[in-house]
C-alpha cells in the first residue's frame, strides 16, 4: 500500500508521521484490495484536522475528523475508515452472493431427471 503524507500550515514531526502511517496500515487486515492512502493533516487555529482518503479496488473512501489534537483526529478518522471498509467489504460480498444465486437459479442451469 502506498501512503502519501501531507502536512498543511505546520511542520509535522517524525513521530506524528510514523503514527499516522502505522494507524492507516492497520486497515490492511480488513481489506485485501487497498491500493493507496492519502493522509492530509491541517492545522487551523485550535483545530487539528485529519483528512484520510483510502483507495480500495474501484472505490474511494474518504473521512475527515477535527479535534484539538492530531493524535485524536487520526484515531477517530481511522476508526471511521475501519467501519467504512467493513461496510464496503460486506456490500461486495452481498453483491457477489446475489450474482451467484442468480446464476444458479437461472433456468439454463436446471437439470431434468427422468
Amino acid at each position: 500500500m502506498q501512503v502519501t503524507f501531507t502536512a498543511r500550515h505546520f511542520k509535522a514531526t517524525k513521530p506524528l508521521r510514523e503514527y499516522a502511517e502505522s494507524e492507516v496500515t492497520r486497515l490492511k487486515k480488513y481489506a485485501d484490495g487497498i491500493v493507496g492512502c492519502d493522509i492530509v493533516l491541517t492545522q487551523e487555529r485550535n483545530n487539528h484536522i485529519a483528512d484520510i482518503t483510502l483507495k480500495i479496488d474501484n472505490a474511494k473512501l474518504t473521512v475527515s475528523e477535527s479535534t484539538d489534537d492530531f493524535f485524536k483526529s487520526i484515531d477517530q478518522a481511522v476508526d471511521k475508515l475501519e467501519r467504512q471498509v467493513k461496510r464496503h467489504r460486506e456490500k461486495i460480498r452481498q453483491y457477489r452472493h446475489e450474482k451467484i444465486t442468480e446464476v444458479l437459479a437461472s433456468p439454463e442451469n436446471e437439470v431434468e431427471f427422468e
